[in-house]
């Protein structure tokens, strides 16, 4: 599973690659949709990998290597958080869930980004210790 989260961000890499490289050739709203389309595909990942975590903090049968992939993906997604937030796209029309105050704070947004990332690694560091 490890391998297939390596896949996929190594994809995800690239296609940015690929966007820097077409976004010389775009105009801002284009840019900023490029943008907003990239967080939204990372937040539907994050989404996909707490899911199973979701289930079992409702009560849900606890399955630890289950909850251990759902971290480390977790952990390899949250620190790209607050890098793809850096452009604020709020002048543009887009369907977007991300709120206006997340520009105004971006240290706040980014801490708690970075709190994300933090519980994912505190929580498997309490599994290992245990072991």
């Amino acid at each position: 599973m490890k391998r297939i989260i390596l896949i996929g961000v190594a994809i995800f890499s690239t296609l940015i690659s690929f966007n820097t490289m077409a976004q010389r050739n775009m105009t801002p709203e284009q840019m900023a949709g490029m943008s907003v389309a990239n967080r939204q595909a990372v937040f539907k990942l994050l989404g996909f990998s707490m899911g199973p975590l979701q289930g079992m903090a409702r009560g849900g049968d606890f399955d630890q290597a289950v909850a251990i992939r759902a971290l480390e993906r977790i952990q390899t997604l949250a620190p790209m958080i607050p890098e793809l937030f850096a452009s604020d796209t709020t002048a543009y029309d887009f369907e977007t869930r991300a709120l206006n105050g997340i520009w105004s704070d971006m240290d706040g947004f980014a801490n708690a980004a970075n709190d994300l990332v933090m519980g994912a690694c505190s929580y498997r560091l309490n599994q290992f210790s245990r072991r």
